[in-house]
């Protein structure tokens, strides 16, 4: 899911070009390079989805 997402929203540069001019200019620049925008879509929903990794799991391996 996080894969097809954030390739979907990189994709929207080049089935819509005009899809981010109301944008404010600042935005447009990260927002109009579907490689940017996809890497950071990418990382969001990653730490969304997955959560900040604590240590608690090397914690567990060294239990072992």
């Amino acid at each position: 899911m996080l894969v097809a997402i954030s390739i979907g929203v990189s994709m929207i540069p080049i089935a819509a070009p005009t899809f981010y001019a109301h944008f404010p200019a600042w935005a447009q620049i990260l927002l109009k390079s579907g490689i940017t925008f996809g890497s950071i879509m990418a990382i969001m929903l990653n730490l969304l989805l997955n959560g900040v990794n604590k240590g608690d799991e090397f914690k567990e391996m060294g239990r072992r």
